[in-house]
């Protein structure tokens, strides 16, 4: 009976999804306020729920489509171009109070969301989120940091330099452990100089008694522990044994109850699609091109499963069914919209020639 029972309800989910109409597909301007409000509602959850990374800020709304429907609800396809920020992820922040980071250390790229708001209550759910970013490839800046890689074990060994020094001189009791040296760069001054910013997580050892090698120290729970980003560096004079080391960290307290059961909550259930991100170390600028590809979306008329009893009890968490995202660029005049900061040096994607194709208007599930 139970195998009859999911056997019909995955027949009417199938036929739930081969009966939707044609959907319309409006070209709002990428500079209206509905359109950057769903981008900075979208910009804001993806910070919110990443655990890695550095806050992403709006430069530009690439494009943007829209869907209308009932009770004030709009399902917005927006293209963003983003940068990073100076703010760590672990520091909740919202974008607009972080500060854009220097074009030698700008790292750029584009994300799709597609993201459902309504006019009237504000609620918003997102279908989806995903970016691809890459390193700018910068002028030539003389005297400027070079960028370099993280995982090179000088860094990694300046990283545990600073680190000591900034346990040996904070007043918490308890001692700090690496948890990534997520930043690294080289600079020829009175010397040369390495700088670092690694993020950081308290641990079970307290400093009483001292403890030798923290190494040994496990981490604390992450819904009790305190975090941090630290900014390290380390000045290698012309003088033999005499070097420089410095350590500033940032410690951001734990979540409280309810936002940490809120993070929990979205990375079991799944009740809003979790950010896909991808980095890429390239040396091109982005193309006119999208630089973000496309997803391969579930074809509808294939044959359903069988539900599980799982299947069946989760039901209820099932997102609805939208549209794919739109192939092409929008008919909006206003699109892309206005470029917050330029970066010198850095070339924006530009959009596709404008091509006449009024089948992109009406797209079927």
């Amino acid at each position: 009976m139970a195998l009859l029972i999911s056997f019909l309800i995955g027949i009417q989910l199938f036929h739930a999804v081969a009966s939707v109409p044609l959907t319309q597909f409006l070209h709002p301007s990428c500079n209206s306020l509905e359109v950057k409000t769903a981008a900075e509602v979208a910009l804001n959850k993806h910070n919110k729920y990443r655990t890695e990374g550095y806050i992403f800020g709006l430069q530009r709304i690439f494009d943007a489509y829209e869907i209308s429907q009932q009770d004030g609800d709009s399902v917005f396809f927006l293209i963003l171009d983003v940068l990073e920020t100076k703010c760590h992820v672990l520091s909740k922040k919202l974008w607009k109070e972080c500060e854009f980071r220097k074009p030698y250390e700008t790292v750029f790229g584009q994300c799709k969301v597609i993201i459902k708001l309504n006019k009237h209550s504000n609620d918003s759910f997102m279908y989806r989120n995903d970016c691809i970013l890459r390193p700018h490839s910068s002028p030539p800046c003389p005297g400027c940091p070079v960028r370099q890689s993280a995982s090179e074990d000088r860094f990694q060994e300046i990283a545990r330099k600073s680190l000591a020094k900034f346990n040996a001189e904070n007043d918490h009791d308890r001692y700090f452990a690496i948890l990534e040296v997520t930043k690294a760069s080289s600079q020829v001054v009175n010397g040369m100089l390495h700088a670092i910013e690694f993020t950081i997580q308290e641990t079970s050892c307290p400093k009483r008694p001292p403890v030798s090698d923290i190494t040994q120290c496990s981490l604390l729970p992450i819904e009790t522990a305190v975090r941090g980003l630290c900014k390290g560096s380390m000045i290698e004079t012309w003088n033999v044994g005499a070097n420089i080391v410095t350590a500033n960290c940032e410690l951001f307290p734990h979540p409280s109850g309810s936002e940490y059961q809120e993070l929990h909550h979205l990375h079991v259930n799944a009740t809003e699609t979790p950010t896909k991100q991808k980095e890429t170390v390239v040396n091109n600028e982005p193309s006119s091109e999208h630089a973000v590809p496309e997803v391969q979306e579930p074809n509808p008329s294939s044959r359903p499963s069988l539900a599980s009893p799982q299947q069946i009890a989760n039901s209820r968490l099932t997102k609805p069914t939208i549209p794919p995202f739109p192939k092409g660029f929008s008919q909006s005049a206003s699109c892309p919209g206005e470029v917050s900061i330029q970066i010198p040096g850095l070339q924006l994607p530009s959009p596709p020639l404008a091509e006449a194709s009024q089948t992109e208007s009406n797209v079927q599930h």
